[in-house]
């Protein structure tokens, strides 16, 4: 089996998508595919074999401890980056990235569905209504924790083809959130 990745079937974009920080940006604005840490590889210096091109695209590295890898040393973008492995902070603002992990599935009601109280319009009057929101790409892999949990489906199965039948035979489609929100948000202390 090759590399396969859920993407959006509304704009095409995949939910596996990661950030490449400023320099003067904190960590916390950088990410890996997988949703933390950041790009670890020098795309830059990779790309070209020499550290001359890094310097040349104002890239730069940090090294610092990841709770997930431990000792990381991450790519930087400068103002003129090529890498392809992330989109670069010089590029799109973090603020202007939130919510592109956020995954939300519409899925058809079944004869048990009963309305809930935060059910928008369209889901009381038609045969669809949406799960909660999930953060990142689960590569057909269970998709789970889904906050908040709604009509009792805390998890899903991704799939971008419909040929792949997903709890009984129907398709899934699957969108970045509609209310634009990270599932971080929806956690208190």
């Amino acid at each position: 089996m090759g590399y396969f990745e859920i993407q959006c079937q509304l704009c095409g974009v995949s939910f596996a998508i990661a950030r490449i920080r400023r320099p003067d940006e904190p960590i916390e604005a950088a990410w890996d595919y997988w949703g933390y840490d950041c790009v670890t590889v020098d795309p830059c210096l990779t790309r070209f074999r020499t550290d001359a091109p890094q310097r040349s695209l104002g890239c730069s590295t940090q090294t610092w401890m990841s709770q997930h890898d431990g000792e990381l040393e991450e790519h930087l973008a400068g103002p003129n980056c090529t890498a392809t492995c992330g989109y670069s902070g010089h590029r799109i603002s973090l603020e202007e990235m939130k919510g592109c992990r956020a995954v939300q599935c519409i899925l058809t009601k079944t004869p048990e569905w009963e309305p809930e109280e935060d059910d928008q319009d369209f889901e009381l009057d038609s045969n669809h209504f949406l799960t909660g929101i999930g953060d990142g790409s689960p590569d057909e892999a269970p998709l789970s924790d889904l906050q908040p949990v709604r009509h009792g489906n805390d998890d899903v199965l991704l799939t971008n083809t419909p040929w792949n039948f997903v709890r009984g035979a129907r398709f899934i489609p699957i969108l970045h959130s509609t209310r634009g929100i990270m599932l971080s948000d929806y956690q208190t202390d």
